[in-house]
């Protein structure tokens, strides 16, 4: 009769007949994958040892989300069954909520977002007036001026701030 192999921590064992030529199995629970190195069934040998030792059950982690341009990963826990999330940074917003789940082999479900920049929306052209424009998103600028003899009230240049409000005031041509 051979000893008891034990039970591998995060894991168990199928089998408990302990005689010549019996087996006992392991299996790891969830969220944890078997060491590839050992044998997930051992057998009782006539000199009373297994042919092997029980295997260890180690957790199962992903590797580093993907990062994000404009944005990063909250949360650090990357094992199994545990999630992160994505935010962006200041004048960027999120392409899609997302939370991404370690999964039972290492990888990640989910999509991963974008982050794009805040949009301000269309300043408007003053009457009798021209405007420039790069855009409207976080970090552009327009800039405004008047057909002569009219002057320009109010801001000559404006920019698409990190809240998606534009900068200074609305211009006017009098």
């Amino acid at each position: 009769m051979c000893g008891d192999p034990g039970v591998p921590a995060n894991g168990l064992r199928l089998g408990s007949d302990f005689t010549y030529n019996s087996t006992v199995s392991f299996q790891c629970a969830p969220g944890f994958t078997m060491d590839v190195d050992r044998a997930s069934t051992l057998v009782c040998t006539k000199d009373r040892t297994w042919n092997g030792t029980k295997p260890q059950c180690k957790a199962i982690v992903c590797t580093a989300p993907p990062p994000i341009p404009n944005g990063q990963v909250v949360g650090t826990d990357f094992t199994w069954g545990n999630s992160v999330s994505y935010a962006c940074n200041q004048g960027y917003q999120l392409s899609l909520p997302t939370v991404l789940v370690c999964q039972g082999k290492g990888i990640w479900n989910g999509d991963k977002p974008q982050c794009f920049p805040v949009f301000c929306g269309d300043p408007g052209v003053p009457a009798q007036g021209r405007r420039e424009d790069r855009g409207f998103t976080y970090l552009s600028s327009v800039s405004f001026s008047c057909s002569p003899p009219l002057v320009l009230v109010g801001s000559a240049r404006r920019y698409c701030q990190f809240d998606g409000i534009w900068s200074g005031t609305q211009p006017s041509c009098i």
